[in-house]
């Protein structure tokens, strides 16, 4: 959480939306968006600073805690504030759905991310949003 968090992000705008108003409205609703946890992010990049670098050298990873759906994500939020309306609308004709595959990262370095979207939820509507 910050202070200044961005509720452009799914998953916060989603939270807040459910939480201000008490209901979310998803477009389509099947496009899948990737996730992780800002903590596991920090957490990665902590653990590859201790990493010999000529074993990291050249090489890209993908971060990646969840592949989600945004119904999913969506029913995360429900399941956190069961009053919540899903309300559906069209999907707008540009709407693409992008998934990546963080077995790079796990296979190599062993990072897994520890925070799922349901405990990012949960923290988010803990606090005020």
């Amino acid at each position: 959480l910050s202070p200044s968090m961005r509720h452009e992000f799914l998953v916060n705008f989603l939270c807040r939306s459910a939480k201000r108003d008490g209901r979310m409205e998803i477009m389509g609703g099947l496009q899948r968006r990737p996730q992780i946890h800002v903590r596991d992010v920090a957490d990665f990049f902590i653990k590859m600073l201790m990493i010999e670098p000529e074993f990291l050298a050249g090489e890209v990873f993908n971060a990646v805690g969840e592949n989600p759906s945004v119904i999913e994500i969506a029913r995360s939020i429900k399941e956190c504030l069961p009053g919540t309306k899903v309300v559906m609308v069209p999907e707008r004709p540009d709407e693409l759905s992008y998934e990546m595959d963080g077995d790079k990262i796990w296979k190599r370095m062993k990072l897994k991310a520890e925070w799922s979207i349901r405990d990012g939820v949960e923290e988010i509507l803990r606090a005020r949003v």
